[in-house]
């Protein structure tokens, strides 16, 4: 919904969570992983990229 009122038509997903991956994924965004706090390595498994730290998402976009 976000997504179509905005008219985003390429964008990023950050998250930690399989929801957030699988968000990104229904939606065709990319998805980057975040590495730390509660993360999950089998959840960040499908993510597009996965980030140790906030200063390596500035890289990929």
């Amino acid at each position: 919904m976000v997504k179509n009122k905005n008219q985003i038509g390429k964008g990023y997903v950050v998250g930690h969570r399989s929801s957030d991956i699988s968000a990104a994924k229904d939606n065709e965004l990319i998805a980057v992983g975040v590495n730390f706090d509660f993360a999950q390595g089998d959840e960040l498994k499908q993510a597009d990229f996965v980030v140790n730290n906030f200063k390596e998402i500035l890289e990929l976009v």
